[in-house]
């Protein structure tokens, strides 16, 4: 794991409980706090499920928080921004009803693209963002490594996904979801991270 880049006591704020259901009413978390406890965020909300949706969160807030390169021959990325989920994900569901939310209440809009289990020569380039699931986690060098530094953010939730060459993993620790961030994997691509990003990921790696 990359060496931390020093304490966010001082940042940890409530997430906020993002509601996807029916009812349309979206909470917005910022990425310039932590998630308290599952427990404490929906009463009656499973912890999975909570964490899922907390995770379909993030990955639409990273899209605000990252510069993609101008290039002639890559279309700009535009209002509307693509994450792509590899792998069976249970955060599926959570970035449908999110992105449905998002278009309904605060027409704000980005598509999900669900490339199911990967197979060899699958094509994963055609998104902004790529969730590797952890159905996938012998599979992330090679996913990885298929993309051939395409300007792409690549995000995962295992330990060893930025070993693999991921630039960002989502890992549950004490409860919370936090994130470690491999600054050199970005920076290869051609995507710049926020400094306020950076501020609040619990580790960055620059090696």
């Amino acid at each position: 794991m990359p060496a931390a880049v020093g304490s966010r006591g001082h940042q940890d704020k409530a997430l906020g409980c993002p509601r996807l259901g029916r009812s349309g009413v979206l909470l917005i978390a910022l990425l310039l706090c932590w998630a308290p406890p599952f427990p404490q965020l929906c009463l009656g909300a499973s912890p999975r499920v909570e964490q899922e949706q907390l995770k379909a969160v993030y990955l639409y807030n990273f899209l605000q928080f990252v510069t993609w390169p101008t290039d002639s021959k890559r279309p700009d990325p535009g209002p509307t921004m693509t994450i792509g989920i590899v792998g069976n994900s249970p955060m599926t569901k959570a970035l449908d009803e999110l992105a449905n939310s998002l278009a309904n209440v605060h027409k704000t809009t980005f598509q999900v693209v669900h490339f199911g289990k990967h197979e060899r020569g699958m094509d994963l380039r055609a998104c902004n963002v790529l969730f590797v699931n952890a159905s996938e986690k012998y599979n992330s060098a090679e996913i990885i490594a298929s993309l051939q530094h395409a300007p792409i953010l690549t995000v995962g939730d295992t330990d060893d996904f930025l070993s693999a060459g991921g630039m960002i993993t989502m890992l549950e620790q004490q409860d919370r979801i936090r994130y470690h961030v491999n600054r050199k994997a970005a920076a290869a691509a051609g995507l710049r991270l926020s400094s306020q990003l950076l501020k609040t990921a619990l580790s960055v790696q620059d090696e």
